[in-house]
């Protein structure tokens, strides 16, 4: 197959990792299709460049503001195009539904292209407790409502994601294909990072609103008083990062709580297999992909019942987002009861290894695709 995908933002170069779950995916599809990737806004130039062998096309002038944003997602939508007259495409995907689908959207249906779209993040739901989609970016949320509509297939990376986008989007129907991960970087077997604490817990997380850190940040006060050895791990860089710092101050938590910025995606693996067990106390996420990681690792994540946290986490460790005092519960019971921590990380390992590679996405992606051309060369 010749495939198309369309991003907002790709790697800059093999060692830009950008957004590592679309690397991963593009090069594992690219070992058995010819792959190109388009993108509208990240890298910060408009180029042509491979990224491990897979051609990328760029048109990030590094402009600001709707004009801008709508001139960049034509040039893309052109180049599409005069690919396809030179050597048909067989499938366009895009990639949020608010850019890479709107780009599709305008190629796909003139060119009598199939359209799979998939649906990244909060572009058609809103999350009131942190004012999290489309309502704090009207513009985006009404793109993103269209893009969907253009989709032949719309995909959202869990049921949970579903449920949601059909609450406030009743006439969409997304179909469930996770990301997966790559077990071959997230694996048991490897070495650990140094952590403090007798019993560190990390989490692994962009320091923004919606990964709700200060909630977080309460709850561990108070598991920690009930925890000898107890230290909290935050991997990751935001907005909130001097806020976040001043609360941890403020709680008495300084001694317990590590700032470590940001980490190289290729040595995340060392900081999950240091860790007695991960937390996410997120209000939303599409699919958690960090949930993954940690689970091929061999480390349980407790916390939010958000994205695909259900799928690796035992009930009683789920808890409603932004309720601290539950949060507290869950991670002090875990961390005072390493039996039940080695049972739940095991159990997390196997779901991840038998279900959810990045091997696997590729297959439900291919035969989406197959399934997606098909229908539409019947229907003309």
């Amino acid at each position: 197959m010749r495939i198309a995908l369309v991003t907002p933002g790709f790697s800059a170069n093999d060692e830009d990792w950008c957004i590592p779950v679309l690397q991963d995916l593009a090069c594992r599809l690219a070992e058995r299709h010819y792959v190109h990737v388009f993108t509208t806004t990240y890298p910060h130039r408009c180029s042509d460049y491979q990224v491990k062998g897979v051609p990328v096309s760029s048109f990030g002038d590094g402009r600001t503001g709707r004009l801008a944003l709508m001139r960049r997602m034509w040039k893309t939508a052109a180049a599409i195009a005069s690919s396809h007259q030179q050597n048909s495409f067989d499938v366009l995907h895009g990639f949020w539904a608010d850019q890479g689908g709107v780009v599709t959207g305008m190629v796909a249906r003139r060119l009598s292209i199939p359209n799979i779209i998939t649906v990244m993040a909060g572009e058609l739901i809103h999350e009131p407790l942190v004012n999290y989609g489309k309502r704090k970016r009207p513009i985006a949320g009404r793109l993103a409502r269209y893009g969907a509509r253009q989709a032949d297939v719309l995909i959202a990376n869990s049921r949970f994601h579903v449920d949601r986008i059909k609450v406030e989007q009743s006439a969409l129907e997304p179909s469930v294909i996770p990301f997966g991960v790559d077990t071959k970087r997230f694996k048991p077997e490897g070495p650990n990072q140094e952590l403090k604490g007798e019993v560190p817990v990390l989490c692994a997380a962009s320091l923004v609103s919606v990964k709700c850190h200060k909630i977080l940040l309460n709850a561990f006060a108070s598991a920690s008083a009930r925890v000898d050895g107890f230290h909290l791990h935050l991997v990751g860089e935001g907005v909130l990062e001097s806020e976040l710092r001043h609360q941890a101050q403020s709680l008495g938590l300084s001694h317990a709580v590590t700032f470590h910025g940001h980490v190289e995606h290729d040595l995340l693996a060392a900081y999950y297999r240091a860790a007695s067990f991960c937390v996410l106390g997120s209000c939303f996420e599409g699919q958690g992909m960090v949930v993954l990681e940690a689970a091929a690792c061999g480390r349980v994540t407790i916390g939010s019942d958000v994205g695909s946290m259900r799928e690796f986490c035992q009930a009683g460790f789920l808890v409603q987002s932004g309720n601290a005092a539950a949060l507290a519960k869950s991670i002090a019971t875990l961390a005072m009861d390493a039996e039940l921590r080695q049972s739940m990380s095991e159990a997390a390992f196997i779901k991840a290894t038998a279900v959810y590679t990045l091997d696997q996405s590729v297959y439900a992606l291919e035969d989406l695709y197959g399934q997606t051309i098909a229908k539409i060369a019947g229907s003309r």
